[in-house]
């Protein structure tokens, strides 16, 4: 129950802050949150990227349609060209 609530209200806080939460200077995105992910994850299409649960995200940026942008941050899984992931899989810590 905790993490389906914390999934679906960090989706619209961080939506609602998104103009706050990222900057982008000269097309690199600093990241200034991070997300948990609460499930396991298994990409469908090329730009999607496979997470696990526990995982932690960096966001880069977020969209109204649930599906954001960022770079998981365990370096050895990451895959460079796939950043998006569906922000209810996910929770702010």
């Amino acid at each position: 129950m905790e993490d389906q609530y914390c999934s679906t209200v960090g989706c619209y806080i961080v939506a609602a802050l998104r103009v706050l939460s990222v900057w982008c200077i000269h097309e690199t995105c600093l990241t200034t949150f991070s997300v948990r992910a609460l499930y396991d994850y298994t990409a469908i299409i090329e730009e999607e990227f496979d997470f696990r649960d526990g995982d932690i995200i960096a966001v880069t940026s977020t969209s109204d349609d649930g599906w954001w942008t960022g770079e998981l941050l365990d370096e050895t899984r990451r895959e460079k060209g796939r950043n998006v992931f569906p922000c209810n899989f996910v929770c702010l810590f």
